[in-house]
């Protein structure tokens, strides 16, 4: 009989195959696999071909009769030769097969910038690998990988990715880039050249903004922006979701690159280069999506955080975000007065009260980082100063704002 055997944690049944699957054994692993199916209950289905040498053509009908009844069916850990049967025949068209990646050791790397998502070692001085947090969707590490490849062959500095790889249970991204060091740690270290390092970082997006792709290179912005209002609880009611969704689809159109979460942890930078990290949520649209997520963190944040908790947050102090933000203006905009800069700013004021409220899930969740009394206190401040902006837009819309004119 055939090794095979299942595991399952109550929402994922993974089922183990064995060495061999051919024409000789396939009625007894057939029946195996039916009888697996059929004693459990489970959401996702998973075959693991880690110890898969050979899979004969009635195994892969065997498999595609599985994905016929399991729509949301994945093969992972194939060894290469298992892989390529898969891909020469086009099952990786229809099913996610997930190669079986080496394995690598951190141990003794620095850590050089960590986020949400995930943390980022250097392994050497020509590679680091960013380690994703555990259980990270191993669909959204190929779109990052996916995303960061095409930026790259249209012109846009990112990290080339080179290997998806495992570190312990854990998936990582393996990206060249020589001697880096993110934006932020080098800002923390040298306060007295904020408008230096602000001059590279607008330079940077300004040029990002730049570049154009064709219509369906990357999801529509407009679309994934009302889909993420969609899916906001307990923030606005349907008929001020229906509003703030009519306030993003009035943009302008543009099939520019836009990132999605500029923060200056994403940006890198070594005595040669700079490149733009974590690619996972680049659309095509107005850059107004990263300008008002930028205006947000360094206008808006300041006055509705206590200071000591903007500061761990951010990074920064309040009054280091206006210097930031000033600088980034005056390059990205080239504005040269406070005049002028309040005028970009009366721009992007409501699309950045948006960006403040879609990201209410967001920084609640980061508060769970602090202690209880900074964590009450944190949200003491936050939440009315929040609804406080919310109802500041929705009065703007009675009276209309200017339209965009960048």
């Amino acid at each position: 009989m055939p090794y095979i055997y299942a595991l399952s944690d109550g929402q994922t049944l993974t089922i183990k195959l064995c060495r061999r699957i051919e024409i000789a054994n396939i009625d007894e692993i057939s029946r195996e696999i039916d009888r697996i199916l059929t004693e459990n209950t489970f959401a996702s289905l998973v075959l693991d071909a880690a110890e898969l040498e050979y899979i004969s053509s009635v195994g892969l009908r065997k498999i595609l009769e599985i994905r016929k009844r399991y729509e949301n069916l994945r093969i992972i850990n194939a060894p290469d030769p298992v892989y390529e049967t898969f891909e020469i025949t086009g099952f990786t068209e229809i099913i996610q097969v997930e190669k079986a990646y080496r394995n690598i050791s951190i141990e003794g790397c620095p850590v050089i910038g960590k986020g949400a998502c995930g943390t980022v070692y250097k392994l050497d001085d020509e590679q680091i690998v960013k380690v994703f947090v555990p259980g990270y969707d191993f669909d959204k590490i190929l779109l990052e990988r996916d995303n960061a490849r095409k930026a790259f062959t249209h012109g846009i500095d990112t990290a080339i990715p080179f290997h998806i790889v495992r570190v312990g249970e854990d998936y990582g991204l393996i990206y060249e880039i020589i001697n880096a060091r993110t934006l932020k740690n080098l800002m923390e270290e040298n306060r007295n050249q904020l408008p230096y390092y602000m001059d590279i970082y607008a330079s940077y997006i300004r040029h990002m903004h730049e570049t154009g792709y064709l219509k369906g290179e990357y999801p529509d912005l407009k679309i994934a922006w009302t889909r993420k209002i969609d899916d906001l609880e307990g923030i606005f009611t349907d008929t001020e979701k229906e509003a703030v969704k009519k306030a993003i689809m009035a943009l302008p159109d543009r099939t520019t690159f836009v990132h999605g979460d500029i923060n200056f942890g994403n940006l890198m930078i070594d005595d040669t280069k700079t490149v733009m990290i974590d690619m996972e949520d680049v659309k095509l649209g107005h850059p107004i999506y990263d300008l008002a997520f930028l205006y947000y963190m360094l206008k808006l944040m300041p006055g509705i955080l206590p200071e000591d908790v903007y500061r761990s947050m951010i990074g920064f102090t309040p009054e280091e975000a206006e210097i930031l933000w000033n600088s980034f203006a005056d390059v990205y905009f080239d504005t040269h007065c406070e005049n002028e800069r309040a005028a970009v700013e009366e721009q992007i004021h409501p699309y950045g009260i948006i960006r403040l409220l879609d990201g209410v899930p967001a920084c609640f969740l980061s508060f769970e980082a602090f202690e209880e009394e900074t964590k009450a206190r944190a949200a003491a401040f936050y939440e009315p100063a929040a609804m406080k902006y919310k109802k500041e837009f929705f009065d703007s819309l009675t009276v209309g704002w200017k339209p965009l004119e960048f």
